[in-house]
């Protein structure tokens, strides 16, 4: 059975480089660090991740949230790590994520996902699962589909708390390419469409929720990926060829 995706990216993106994914960009949030994510090589489920979103003047910020979206109406965080991503085909009806679809969809940069596939090992009984970093052709910075929410714990006293930022990344059928290692992929958003996914009505930000068709490089990584607690940033180093490209 394959693992659940997408549960580990990376987001080496440069400072500059978010400023010129978006066009009209022009502030950080008070919770944005120019140096954040703490470990940008894998970020994880309940890790803080980056997030591109419109400020209700049009012009756009980005912030750092959890990674895991919690609904407003939860009682808890702990269904943020079920909601880590949203599927294509039912983001608009499913009750932890049609309001956060309807009004408060985002952009994730990032600079790769993993995802693993089992191989077959020479002299092993058991299939093992192999890690592969997934990026663009050219290696240039990914805009993922997201969704973010505002949750607000509940305090003693019957108030409301500080808002607890959350985010959720869409997924969809893979492209052929990214098929011979998962059977689903991360929605990419291609830069000219980034107003779009966030402002346009939701009938046609659904248009948008497809498998990317451009050229995708996938390498297999170090095994240490899978645990936190050993994962270094080398642990992302490809370690093999890439995946051969699918025939037209």
């Amino acid at each position: 059975m394959l693992a659940a995706m997408c549960r580990l990216y990376t987001d080496l993106t440069s400072h500059e480089s978010i400023i010129d994914l978006v066009q009209g960009f022009d502030e950080f949030g008070p919770t944005y660090d120019a140096t954040a994510p703490a470990k940008p090589w894998a970020i994880r489920t309940t890790d803080m991740g980056r997030v591109i979103r419109r400020r209700d003047d049009g012009g756009w910020r980005v912030d750092q949230m959890r990674w895991g979206l919690v609904p407003y109406w939860s009682k808890d965080l702990k269904i943020g790590v079920q909601c880590v991503n949203a599927r294509s085909d039912t983001i608009a009806d499913k009750p932890a994520f049609r309001e956060a679809f309807k009004r408060r969809r985002c952009l994730v940069p990032a600079s790769s996902w993993v995802e693993w596939r089992e191989e077959i090992v020479e002299g092993e009984k058991k299939p093992n699962k192999q890690p592969y970093r997934i990026e663009l052709g050219n290696g240039a910075p990914i805009l993922f589909a997201g969704l973010w929410e505002g949750w607000r714990p509940k305090n003693g006293d019957g108030t409301n708390g500080e808002p607890v930022l959350s985010y959720a990344i869409a997924t969809c059928d893979p492209s052929p390419y990214a098929a011979q290692i998962h059977d689903r992929m991360p929605v990419l958003i291609e830069p000219e469409n980034a107003e779009a996914w966030c402002a346009a009505p939701a009938a046609e930000a659904l248009q948008l929720l497809r498998g990317y068709t451009g050229p995708l490089v996938a390498r297999p990584i170090h095994r240490d990926i899978a645990v936190a607690k050993k994962a270094t940033a080398a642990s992302i180093e490809a370690i093999g060829p890439a995946v051969a490209q699918v025939s037209a």
